[in-house]
């Protein structure tokens, strides 16, 4: 008896090694496709997108004389927070991104999947600035001037005068 144990117990071992060789085997294979997705998409493009967040309340490491690390922990997005920014961002071109609008030292980031497969980073900091890397290297910048979060800094923190139109 105690030989047939060994031997079922040895073949569940088999199969689940088996097993979750198929499954990477899989995932490298979806990682090679080629982008189907145009450039310019944003995880909201589709309507339908998962977000994983990797990070948060986490500071640059720039020094600033306006945001501690302490003061960065409490910068904690949600899920829904993270989907509401990409929902409602508008693009932004890089000029306006790295010198028309305040930066905040305070960040959060993490991984979205597409309904169609693709994937990419996202980091999103508390002035409601953001941007979308996609697995190919390619993605947008973002501001979020409509987002609803009281984490965020207002608008009026965030942007110089003309930098941002009103609408």
């Amino acid at each position: 008896m105690t030989n047939i144990r060994f031997g079922r117990s040895a073949l569940f071992v088999l199969l689940a090694i088996g097993l979750s060789n198929c499954k990477q085997v899989n995932d490298s294979e979806n990682a090679s496709k080629p982008p189907s997705v145009p450039a310019n998409a944003s995880p909201a493009a589709n309507g339908n997108f998962r977000v994983v967040i990797t990070g948060n309340g986490l500071h640059s490491g720039n020094d600033t004389n306006y945001e501690s690390v302490a003061d960065c922990a409490a910068f904690q997005l949600t899920p829904a927070q993270v989907k509401e920014f990409f929902t409602r961002a508008e693009t932004i071109d890089d000029l306006t991104y790295n010198h028309e609008l305040n930066i905040s030292q305070c960040y959060a980031k993490g991984v979205v999947w597409l309904a169609n497969g693709e994937h990419g980073t996202w980091a999103i900091d508390k002035s409601r600035r953001g941007y979308y890397t996609r697995s190919d290297g390619t993605g947008k910048k973002m501001f979020c001037r409509a987002c609803s979060s009281s984490l965020y800094l207002t608008v009026e923190d965030v942007t110089y005068d003309g930098a941002i139109d009103n609408e």
